[in-house]
This record gives structure tokens, sequence and C-alpha cells, in this order.
């Protein structure tokens, strides 16, 4: 019982500091050159190991580091970068791969959600979220299927926070489209650490081991 209180205790508040800058503090910067500093800290998380590749071989990027979102009361932290892909003579194609890791080591990646803004029919951002194991960046397949999250959020569409599978480290996909004549302007990429239910179940779990180690000590 006394594990399962210093489990749910730990699950709450503990994070550790990675040694990477945070996220605030490196913005407008190609994504690939965060590599460089163990990649950035924001919130609850460690976003590193940033890859891009031009699928189409027509040209765009480099993909941008352009803001943060917060929002501590619900565990919810956001990145927006910046595409770069607009008003291409041709469909513009990018892969865009990165990892997300729970400061601390905890099991705190509880759901995510992403969103698009830009224009064209066709433009939009398909993502698939897998396990620590990775994910292969020419095709998005997970490297132990099966994925975790997968959804596509077309120009001006926001894909609402979907619950998955809890994890300590994920490993984010993204296919990131232009329509010729369109654009793919900025992305989002949201995490939530720890949903509003989750904090009730963990609090009322240790209270509950709490009461009982006070018994058997009685």
């Amino acid at each position: 019982m006394k594990i399962l209180v210093v489990c749910a205790i730990a699950a709450l508040f503990s994070v550790s500091a990675a040694g990477a800058p945070l996220c605030t503090t490196v913005l407008g910067l190609d994504v690939t050159t965060l590599n460089a500093g163990g990649g950035c800290e924001h919130g609850a998380y460690l976003f590193d190991s940033f890859a891009v590749q031009d699928a189409a071989l027509n040209g765009g990027g480099p993909i941008l580091l352009v803001g943060v979102v917060s929002n501590p009361a619900i565990e919810l932290y956001t990145l927006v970068f910046n595409a770069q892909l607009g008003n291409p003579t041709l469909t513009q194609d990018l892969h865009f791969v990165m990892r997300v890791t729970t400061l601390g080591g905890g099991i705190g990646i509880y759901a995510a959600g992403l969103s698009a803004v830009g224009s064209g029919a066709g433009s939009h951002v398909q993502e698939n979220i897998c396990d620590s194991a990775g994910v292969n960046i020419n095709n998005g397949l997970c490297n132990a299927p099966p994925q975790l999250f997968g959804a596509v959020a077309f120009a001006n569409q926001t894909i609402p926070l979907t619950a998955i599978d809890p994890q300590s480290v994920v490993w984010v996909w993204k296919d990131i489209n232009s329509d010729p004549g369109g654009s793919l302007t900025t992305f989002t990429q949201s995490f939530q650490a720890i949903p509003e239910p989750t904090v009730s179940v963990l609090i009322g779990a240790g209270l509950l081991g709490l009461s009982l180690l006070r018994k058997r000590m009685k």
C-alpha cells in the first residue's frame, strides 16, 4: 500500500529538469537546430529528436517553432510551428517527426490534439502517434504497431484532444501537405499531462492508501 501512495504522489508532482532550454526561449528557430541543445522543454514535456523530410522534392521548409501555449490548470501544453508552405506552384509535402518525453520519467501523456492553418481544399496535416519504439519517417508506420493515435486536420481545422493509452514517451509523425496555389502555414501539437478525471483517481488512491496505512499503524 505504501507503493500505491508513492506512485500516486509521484505521478502528480514528479518533474525533473532534462537540461534542455525552455521552448519559450528558442522561438523562431528551425526545429532541427534544436537537437543540438537537446530539444526544448514546455510544461510537463521535453520535445526533441526533430527531423524534417521533403517527401515531394518540391522544396518547402524549414519548419520553425514559433509559439507555445500553456493551460496549467488542466495540464495542457501546445507547440505552434510554421511549415512555411505558401502558394506553391506544385503540391508540397513535408514529413515531420519529433519525440515527446514526460519530464521526471512518469507516465504523463494522456491525450493529444492538433490543428492546421492555411488555404486550399486539400491542404492538410496528417498525424500518427507511436509509442517509445519510434516511427518510420518515410511512411509514418509505427515501429511497434498499432499506433496510439491518428487524425487529419485540414486547413483551418482543429482536432480536439483525444485520449490515448497513457505513455511516458511518444513519437509524433506528421505529413504536411499544401495544394498548388494554396498554403499550409502554421500547425499545432497539443498534449495533456493529467486530465481532470485522472487527477481525481490519483488523489483518491493516495488518500485511500494513507487511510489504510493509519489503520495498520493503529
